[in-house]
């Protein structure tokens, strides 16, 4: 297989995470990694694997999607909706255990990640599809942006996406793919994602100042948060 810069192969993932192969591919099957399929084999951002090598462990179980976005909704200041059986009880004991960073961890969940090279002016009408949700906070280049699993192929198509490593890039961009068990009124809306996923794209980024950028605004909100629903 002719190496891509910047990916990984399985069993390369598995070395610097410390797991076995099949820990990978587990990861890659749970959305917890973003991967891509050259022929009989996976191959993985390396960016992706070195932000989960640095993550904390999170703190509980993994959590569903769409709860997910319920903690989103609630970091954001907006409604949480309901969503199955989960109380808004046990939304705030979810939402304020652990710290920000830990919370951040269990989030990942919200959204499948795929790290795609872009021309500039593949990059601009992408944002404009009204099936896609830019994200992305502070910083004035959009990296981010958010898509329905359903939408996806349609939109990989339509644009002729590539993983990293195949064109000349407008700058390094994820499309995060939100998974079909999370109800319409959860998912992202244009005209931009919440503030809170506009903050976990960022502390998810391999880039430095957008990485504390994000970690930072997010234990603002974190905290405000938390304040205000402590008893």
């Amino acid at each position: 297989m002719l190496r891509q810069p910047g990916v990984l192969s399985v069993t390369e993932s598995a070395e610097i995470l410390g797991v076995t192969p099949q820990a990978v591919r587990d990861l890659i099957a749970a959305g917890e990694l973003g991967a891509q399929r050259i022929g009989r084999m996976f191959v993985v951002p390396r960016s992706q694997v070195e932000l989960l090598a640095r993550a904390p462990r999170p703190v509980g179980r993994p959590l569903a999607p769409a709860t997910a976005w319920q903690l989103i909704a609630v970091l954001s200041g907006r409604s949480p909706g309901s969503v199955g059986t989960t109380r808004p009880g046990r939304l705030r004991e979810q939402l304020c255990r652990g710290n920000a960073a830990e919370l951040a961890a269990r989030l990942r969940v919200r959204a499948r990640p795929q790290d795609l090279d872009l021309t500039t002016g593949t990059w601009r009408r992408l944002l404009e599809d009204p099936r896609v949700v830019p994200s992305g906070a502070g910083l004035s280049l959009t990296l981010d942006a958010y898509v329905t699993a359903e939408a996806l192929p349609a939109v990989v198509e339509r644009y002729r996406l590539r993983p990293v490593g195949q064109r000349q890039v407008a700058g390094p961009f994820v499309l995060r793919a939100v998974p079909r068990s999370v109800p319409a009124s959860l998912a992202p809306r244009r005209p931009r994602a919440p503030e809170a996923a506009q903050l976990l794209d960022a502390f998810e980024s391999a880039d430095a100042d957008r990485h504390t950028e994000g970690s930072l605004g997010l234990a603002r909100l974190w905290q405000a948060r938390c304040a205000a629903v402590a008893p």
